[in-house]
């Protein structure tokens, strides 16, 4: 019973993700004063779990399906992962929620 209750929040997780991740957006640079967001969004993890309530920026070197993704090389400039890393699955089943990606220099 327990799995299909997992089963059933990855998937919902997973359904979000790829609805979410079609709203990221650049941030003007008037709300990126240091430049530290390379790409902004908000992805809502699983309602319960360790990181419920808690806000998650990730590093632009971690691949977030639907986002653009440079790690600090302009050769990358304009790849868009296809799937999550490993790290975006777990933070999205236990609650946390994706607020962005920062800038890998």
């Amino acid at each position: 019973m327990e799995s299909k209750k997992l089963h059933g929040r990855v998937w919902a997780a997973v359904a979000l993700l790829m609805v979410s991740a079609a709203c990221a957006v650049r941030p003007h640079p008037a709300e990126n004063e240091h430049g530290a967001w390379y790409w902004k969004t908000r992805i809502e993890g699983a309602p319960e779990g360790k990181l419920a309530g808690k806000t998650i920026a990730l590093k632009d070197n971690i691949c977030l399906a639907g986002v653009p993704m440079m790690n600090g090389a302009s050769i990358l400039e304009g790849y868009v992962p296809e799937i999550d890393a490993t790290v975006v699955t777990r933070i999205l089943e236990a609650g946390g929620t994706i607020v962005g990606k920062t800038v890998c220099e």
